[in-house]
């Protein structure tokens, strides 16, 4: 916490300058936020998304409406941190978890999936820890960077498995990405076209790391505004990943999706979710119609994942959502799939 409030201390002079807020204006907004935003668990984090969303203004935006806006999208993410904190506390997002460590298991161990070899777990385990500090993972037992074969990442999975009331989130944090590095080895045509939405996804973002807002998630605290995980439901991940809610907005990078993101009040995070493109493999790994009540569920519990790691927004999940939608009715009508 001593972290967060030396960082809203030295973003102070940046914020209201790339806002052209003047002295007078930051005060009343600064007292407004300490005097009336008290529901927030952390009122420093929750200064520094206002300012964040204040930093950048629609064409043509007062400075007064640019800052109610900003309030508000703050608030819409505590919202939805709440929201998606009751999806993970459900039994449906535990027998997900269940299911998908028990499957990967099983799997792993046989002879299927053959070309997805010890290299390619490998691979796999370098691209999902390599930035330390970009994604959520495991806290307990073996360390994910000492998964080096099939047998390995199959073990991990059982060892969730063994206090599976505690690791729900543990396993998600695997399960998310690993289906499309099992399509990418197994059906790399199909994984061409999860890539190609990937590539329209990222076109959608408009942000660069601002190092001095690198800061990561805290022990105990849940979702983008960092809430009390009162459950402890995410005593099982590592929280030394970076919150992304504290990504900056490039002014020159701006683009219709990020108008469009503002005008109908949702937040920017880290725009359009490559995390739900990447779980967008599972549906086809586990031959499930991404518009079935039970692919409706994935995506709801995905979302909650995403959103309770803030890792995204929950308008950004749905954005990939949709285009994952779209990807697999097109494939559909093709007879593609």
């Amino acid at each position: 916490m001593d972290g967060l409030t030396s960082i809203a201390s030295s973003v102070t002079n940046t914020s209201f300058r790339q806002t052209s807020l003047k002295q007078d204006e930051y005060d009343r907004l600064n007292t407004f936020l300490t005097l009336t935003v008290t529901s927030c668990s952390n009122l420093n984090l929750y200064k520094l998304s206002v300012w964040h969303q204040t930093s950048i203004q629609i064409s043509c935006e007062p400075m007064f409406l640019c800052m109610n806006r900003a309030i508000s999208q703050s608030m819409k993410l505590e919202s939805e941190d709440l929201e998606c904190y009751e999806v993970i506390s459900t039994s449906l997002f535990h027998e997900q978890a269940i299911r998908f460590a028990k499957y990967f298991s099983t799997q792993l161990r046989s002879d299927d999936w053959a070309e997805f070899d010890d290299h390619k777990i490998c691979e796999f385990i370098h691209a999902h820890t390599k930035d330390g500090k970009a994604f959520p993972i495991p806290r307990n037992g073996k360390p994910m960077r000492d998964i080096s074969s099939r047998i390995s990442l199959a073990e991990k999975f059982e060892e969730l498995l063994i206090d599976i009331d505690k690791n729900d989130m543990a396993i998600w944090s695997i399960a998310w990405r690993i289906g499309r590095n099992i399509i990418l080895a197994t059906n790399p045509e199909f994984c061409k076209y999860i890539d190609d939405d990937y590539a329209v996804i990222r076109s959608m973002r408009c942000h660069d790391e601002w190092p001095m807002l690198a800061v990561e998630t805290v022990d105990g605290c849940f979702g983008n505004m960092q809430l009390t995980d009162s459950k402890k439901l995410l005593s099982c991940l590592d929280s030394n990943y970076v919150i992304d809610s504290l990504c900056r907005v490039n002014k020159l990078k701006r683009n219709q999706y990020l108008h469009e993101s503002f005008t109908k009040g949702n937040a920017y995070i880290s725009g359009a979710s490559g995390m739900m493109n990447s779980f967008s493999a599972m549906f086809k790994l586990l031959d499930i119609d991404i518009d079935s009540t039970e692919g409706k569920d994935l995506y709801r519990s995905l979302q909650a994942f995403i959103v309770c790691t803030a890792m995204h927004s929950k308008f950004e999940v749905e954005v990939s959502y949709q285009r994952a939608r779209a990807m697999y009715q097109k494939l559909t009508q093709r007879n593609l799939i």
